[in-house]
């Protein structure tokens, strides 16, 4: 059933609408340049800064990026591991879980902390995370993570963007050269670990609510 608007209250209805999304994009705008000014200032002999830094929108890209970074990781690589997820497709699960144990025998190290919600609520997550501890990953859990933020060799990390509620599956990543960035990233991913729980401990649990969700 549809009912009558006056066209002012509808043009207002729809004003309101609009400046609430440019409120989000000018808040937007405000966090990113947060970190985009100290790298700015400190990068001024860098001729091309798109040379650092990568903005990607299409989950085909951030995968690439992410293969790619894993590949070229000669020590460690550290994972707060949220979603929404690139790897939201068998074929590129894989090739992630691939490149990460090829990482692993060549003599690196991954360190990987999960949220306990999204063990529990992604299907495919716990098997995922259980491969990669039998070939060397260690992992931790807790309740909640600050951020999605990948880190490797303290020399390069990928985080993302806020998306609109409405896109909340869609995912916009940000890629960054910048060694004191990752440093400081580190302190922070140092910190979450320290917080968090063994897998084996919280596994009996995991493994119960996985079976009821299979039932």
């Amino acid at each position: 059933m549809f009912e009558a608007v006056e066209p002012k209250l509808a043009m207002e209805k729809i004003y309101e609408t609009y400046q609430k999304d440019l409120n989000r994009k000018e808040k937007l705008i405000a966090e990113v340049s947060k970190v985009f000014t100290p790298i700015f200032e400190s990068s001024k002999s860098i001729i091309n800064p798109l040379e650092f830094i990568d903005v990607m929108k299409e989950k085909t890209q951030i995968h690439k990026r992410y293969t790619d970074s894993v590949r070229n990781t000669k020590r460690e690589m550290l994972t707060f591991n949220k979603g929404p997820y690139a790897s939201d497709n068998p074929e590129r699960l894989s090739e992630q879980e691939n490149e990460e144990t090829k990482l692993l025998k060549r003599g690196g190290s991954t360190k990987d902390i999960y949220e306990l919600g999204e063990l529990k609520e992604v299907d495919w997550l716990f098997e995922s995370v259980k491969k990669s501890i039998g070939f060397g990953q260690k992992a931790r859990v807790v309740e909640k993570l600050p951020i999605k933020m990948l880190v490797f060799d303290e020399e390069k990390v990928m985080f993302p963007l806020e998306q609109p509620i409405e896109e909340s599956n869609e995912l916009t990543m940000i890629y960054i050269e910048h060694k004191q960035l990752a440093e400081a990233c580190k302190i922070l991913f140092d910190n979450m670990w320290g917080q968090g729980k063994d897998l084996s401990e919280i596994e009996i649990e995991l493994d119960t609510s996985n079976n009821l969700l299979a039932v």
